[in-house]
């Protein structure tokens, strides 16, 4: 699919933010593949991805007192904001709208993200590996 071909290229030299973009990305594949009665859903799926995803980098960033905390956690809020507006108008019949976010805005962003501020992250967590959790720690999400 779409997303996880584009990201499959690349690596953060962190085996486990690696795993999380991974998830996210089939997280996006499978939103994308679902057919209008499983798109509710499917939107619902990613966006549990995407928390789950975002609650782990913010441990990691805690347990290295990361300085750029606050700005990371800022671009994460402000896409879960815009996404959960986006679901409002999902489940009110608006599948073109989900559609668009899910197959052509959301990989674009998050690959902005990834080559940007999570590879400062990624750049960090390489010094202070031994704190990077598994992807599949505390916040752990399994797609149905």
């Amino acid at each position: 699919m779409f997303f996880t071909n584009l990201r499959t290229d690349t690596s953060s030299g962190v085996s486990a933010m690696d795993e999380l973009h991974q998830l996210c990305g089939a997280a996006i594949d499978h939103a994308s593949s679902c057919d209008d009665a499983a798109f509710e859903d499917g939107f619902e799926s990613l966006l549990e991805q995407l928390h789950h995803a975002f609650a782990t980098e913010d441990d990691w960033m805690e347990a290295i007192d990361y300085a750029a905390i606050k700005s990371h956690r800022e671009q994460h809020a402000r896409l879960l904001s815009a996404l959960h507006h986006v679901q409002a108008e999902v489940l009110n019949g608006n599948l073109a709208l989900g559609r668009r976010v899910v197959v052509d805005l959301l990989p674009k962003w998050l690959a902005v993200h990834i080559d940007t501020i999570d590879a400062v992250l990624a750049i960090v967590l390489h010094f202070d590996e031994d704190k990077v959790t598994p992807a599949t720690s505390r916040h752990a999400f399994v797609p149905a």
